[in-house]
């Protein structure tokens, strides 16, 4: 049966998701490892169990893994579910509309700095935006940074991954764009899906 007050109602929401204003997540409060005007990540693990080496690690050595995580938490919490999920391959829970989450940005070595730039969230629609900089030290670090997104309401939900060209400054030095290698050592776009939990 045709009901055009459903109709009516589902365009509003369609056009209401496309049109919501742009909210930016501020670089201050994204927990970073060895990335310009974050949260030092490392500080999380001070009188803890240290984390991050080990799940740097882990990343390195299983890569070809999933490359697109969300957890349950903001900041040691969130840390403490990344390394349960990828170095203790729990299994991992359901995303809750309910409880801060955070997004998880990392890398595999590249041969550059990766710098995040900017994380937009639009709607049901997250952006994170990185830079690749030139390194001239001979060593190939990898990165990680948790983004607290707090709670998002029930929803599926796209993060774009998304690479930056490189500064101007480097392109007028002759330095060439990273390529697909480089690219394909940086974590992948994903969707995730949030969901009241079954009573």
């Amino acid at each position: 049966m045709f009901r055009p007050f459903a109709l009516v109602h589902a365009l509003v929401v369609a056009v209401a998701g496309t049109s919501a204003a742009a909210e930016e997540i501020p670089l201050k409060e994204i927990w970073a490892f060895k990335m310009p005007n974050t949260k030092d990540i490392l500080e999380l693990d001070v009188d803890r169990e240290p984390l991050v080496h080990a799940l740097l690690a882990q990343i390195r050595d299983t890569w070809n893994q999933e490359k697109g995580m969300v957890v349950p938490g903001e900041g040691r919490d969130a840390l403490e579910n990344v390394y349960r999920i990828r170095v203790n391959r729990e299994k991992r829970s359901q995303v809750s509309p309910d409880e801060p989450l955070s997004l998880v940005f990392f890398t595999n070595a590249t041969g550059h700095a990766v710098e995040i730039q900017q994380v937009e969230r639009k709607g049901n629609h997250f952006t994170i935006r990185y830079r690749f900089v030139p390194r001239m030290q001979a060593d190939s670090p990898q990165y990680i940074a948790l983004i607290p997104i707090g709670p998002v309401g029930v929803g599926k939900y796209s993060v774009e991954i998304d690479p930056l060209p490189l500064e101007k400054k480097y392109r007028d030095l002759g330095l060439s764009e990273p390529g697909e290698r480089q690219i394909n050592n940086v974590c992948d776009s994903f969707t995730f899906i949030a969901l009241e939990n079954e009573r």
